[in-house]
């Protein structure tokens, strides 16, 4: 095998420890983290996190959907959690496209392979992770349905807004400012930085204090705001998925009816379009479904294992019949 141990970081008001973190590289070389925990028979989901996010964060859900018969794989995309970081400032999360995302992709694809991880296979996407997910997807992997929770489809500002956005990080590019944190940013992690109560995450005081004291624990897991480039290239990555016909794999489209992360209208308008995809607004929940009250978050778990059973049953039966 060629893949190296790594660490995971859980401390005591975390679930218990299951599964291995392996280290793998992705084509331009960039080292990534990734998590693996062995299930049972129902297939593989690989959870794609969303911005900031790291692979000891999803501990709880990937517990859960153990317990469900699932093998659930994890990653730490480049520039987030252990993974390496390009930037001299590591509080900065950046990248010049999101090209650079499917690279990690790919490269996680083919660790599972070398860990000899189940088929079938459903991606699981969160935020920025869901946005990765759908490029992911649109590429033909091998996978049997996809879910996603508060998608970044688009981003929740008005279109001037947008286009303002847009403009300015194409200046900061071309005066080589692309690396610098966009305007009201810093190298502070949203949960340390926000009001407990007033956050735009989760309606779980508990939990959310959970990740804040996780991040204090571990300080080398945080990541603040994005770069003025990666918000170029998030914009651009947005406005090229809309363009695109949808995709042929069904999907689970769960948002929370009081998310204000990512734009619902790019949501609704992708699912309006894909045939094949089910949307479901989650009332009373923030942008963080799986870290919301245990109500909605058990509730969403299974909708979500449900779907995929049914689906990765039906690939069963096509494979059988052919």
């Amino acid at each position: 095998m060629n893949l190296e141990p790594a660490p995971i970081l859980l401390n005591h008001f975390d679930v218990e420890k299951s599964g291995s973190a392996f280290w793998t590289h992705a084509g331009d070389g960039t080292r990534l983290r990734i998590a693996f925990r062995p299930g049972g028979e129902a297939g593989t989901i690989l959870i794609f996190p969303g911005r900031t996010e790291y692979i000891e964060k999803y501990a709880e859900t990937v517990a859960d959907l153990g317990r469900r018969g699932f093998a659930v794989a994890t990653i730490d995309w480049r520039g987030q959690g252990l993974s390496d970081r390009i930037c001299k400032i590591r509080g900065l999360g950046h990248v010049g496209s999101f090209d650079e995302y499917q690279q990690d992709a790919d490269a996680f694809r083919k660790a599972l392979e070398e860990l000899g991880a189940p088929a079938p296979r459903f991606i699981l996407g969160h935020s920025m992770g869901g946005c990765i997910g759908l490029r992911s997807i649109q590429s033909g992997p091998d996978a049997s349905a996809a879910a996603f929770t508060g998608p970044m489809w688009g981003l929740p500002a008005g279109l001037a807004m947008r286009s303002v956005g847009r403009t300015t990080a194409w200046i900061a590019s071309l005066l080589g400012l692309e690396k610098s944190f966009v305007p009201g940013s810093d190298a502070r992690n949203y949960v340390q930085a926000a009001n407990p109560k007033g956050n735009s995450l989760t309606s779980d005081a508990g939990r959310f204090e959970a990740l804040r004291q996780h991040l204090e624990a571990f300080p080398e897991l945080s990541l603040g705001g994005p770069s003025l480039g990666w918000l170029r290239a998030a914009l651009n990555e947005c406005s090229s998925l809309k363009k695109l016909p949808p995709p042929g794999l069904p999907a689970l489209v769960l948002v929370g009816s009081d998310d204000t992360v990512v734009s619902t209208r790019a949501i609704f308008s992708h699912c309006n379009r894909w045939r094949r995809a089910e949307l479901e607004l989650v009332h009373g929940a923030r942008h963080e479904i799986l870290m919301e009250i245990p109500a909605i978050r058990s509730r969403c778990i299974r909708r979500i294992t449900e779907f995929f059973m049914l689906h990765g049953h039906e690939d069963r039966n096509s494979s059988a019949a052919s």
